[in-house]
Parts: structure tokens; sequence; C-alpha cells
């Protein structure tokens, strides 16, 4: 892992110690990721969810599972609703709007729920300048959908 993204990776994880996720379908906190390719391996979402999802093979119920946001809509009205609570809560999504914007060719996924076809949960994932993919997902429930965090010991 370069520097670069161990960098970004620990502010990722500093700025969104204590948030939720932004205008999730539930108060789910904020849980950085980092798709090593030289361990795991080329980066696809299938084999993101396939980590992340038990049962994913299984996951063909109720039509495509995956599609694509409005990333800036979505941006502007998680700013706008974190207005509501302080100015610093909204300066920390502020940072980590800004953060993930100067950083990555940034993505947003609406991924459909397995059990629930009208449940929906989002990340945000990019991939940097030279080739790395992180993001951020909701921490839905530990054990069911599980994406493996990024976890810096310095930081705790």
């Amino acid at each position: 892992m370069e520097s670069n993204i161990n960098q970004i990776l620990t502010q990722l994880t500093e700025l969104t110690k204590d948030l939720n996720f932004p205008i999730s379908e539930s108060l789910d906190p904020i849980f950085p990721f980092f798709w090593d390719t030289k361990v795991q391996g080329e980066f696809t979402l299938e084999k993101l969810l396939k980590t992340a999802i038990l049962n994913f093979n299984n996951y063909s119920i109720g039509g495509p599972i995956i599609q694509a946001g409005d990333l800036e809509s979505y941006l502007q009205f998680c700013l706008q609703e974190s207005q509501k609570y302080n100015l610093e809560t909204y300066q920390k999504y502020q940072d980590l709007i800004d953060l993930l914007t100067n950083n990555l060719n940034l993505e947003l996924l609406n991924i459909r729920e397995m059990y629930d076809a009208g449940s929906k949960f989002r990340i945000l994932i990019g991939v940097t300048q030279s080739g790395e993919w992180l993001g951020i997902a909701p921490n839905i429930m530990p054990g069911y959908y599980t994406i493996q965090p990024y976890s810096n010991p310095q930081i705790g």
C-alpha cells in the first residue's frame, strides 16, 4: 500500500469517527475500506460484495443489485442534511466529501439488500490515480454485510 493511500485512509478513519453514513436507510456508522489489489487481486464490485455479503452467490432474486447513483446530488443532499446538526458535524462531512472527491474518481452505488428488494444501502467508492480502490460503506449488521474495514492501530 502506498504512503498516499495510508495517508488518505488515516484521514478517512479519523474523519468518519462518530459519524453516521450519510443518509443511509438507518443510522449506520461510516466504515472506510481499502481493496488491496496486490493481496486481493483485481478489483471488481462483484468481488467486493462477495467478501462483504454472506451468501452473495444466491443474491439474484429481485433483479439487479447495483445501480449507479447521482453522486453530485447525493453529496449536496448530505451537506444540507448535516447542517441540521451543528457546525462541527457539518464541517466533518464537508472535509470527508473534500477528501473523497479530491483523491478519488468517486462513484455512488445503490445496492439492493438481499432479502428486501425495496431496501438499499449505499457505498461511496473510487479509485486513485495510482489505481488503488477505497471507499466508505455503512456497517449494516456485523456478520451480515461485512466489508473488511481498513484499520490503523495507531488511530484506535
